[in-house]
């Protein structure tokens, strides 16, 4: 099933080398299913429309279990780049102060400047993206445009989720 329907985007690995696509590989298993369950009942679209056009319980299910148990991309915290590894863990030593105010360890943070806005979005996905609730999908390594595309979907309303809409609408752009 994966592929013949899935690997064109997503991979067989599940690491997407598609812009705009998400990182499939290590998903949940749950939140797969749903996904896969909401392109089935026209819930959720595509702009492809592929999701929903082979999809019974049976091939939805060995979906979501095949890239559930793949290991997922990780994003080193030196370069920013995708990468099929475990990440580096830090040392624990204090980071030296670049200029401007930001310690060294920001300067390889994207989310420097947003970490606190984010601690909404820490409860469910995880401090490093890693989600630990069967439903939640982690956010880790996806790709920067299919991420930003899913936070405005919610925002106008064309993915459905309360929490989220709640959540996401109280963000800048």
């Amino acid at each position: 099933v994966v592929e013949a329907n899935c690997a064109n985007c997503h991979g067989m690995d599940g690491l997407s080398e598609a812009e705009g696509m998400p990182q499939l590989a290590g998903q949940r298993t749950v939140y797969l299913y749903r996904v896969l369950q909401a392109f089935q009942a026209g819930v959720r679209s595509d702009i492809s429309k592929n999701h929903n056009v082979f999809l019974n319980d049976q091939a939805i299910l060995s979906t979501a279990v095949y890239y559930a148990g793949l290991t997922p991309a990780q994003v080193t915290r030196k370069t920013g780049t995708v990468e099929a590894t475990v990440a580096t863990q830090s040392t624990g030593e204090k980071a030296d102060s670049e200029p401007g105010g930001q310690s060294a360890e920001g300067a390889d943070d994207p989310f420097f400047s947003i970490r606190p806005a984010m601690k909404r979005c820490v409860k469910c996905h995880g401090a490093e993206g890693q989600a630990k609730g069967s439903g939640m999908p982690s956010l880790t390594a996806q790709d920067p445009e299919y991420f930003v595309t899913s936070m405005m979907a919610y925002v106008d309303g064309s993915r459905s989720h309360k929490l989220m809409e709640r959540l996401v609408g109280k963000l800048d752009e």
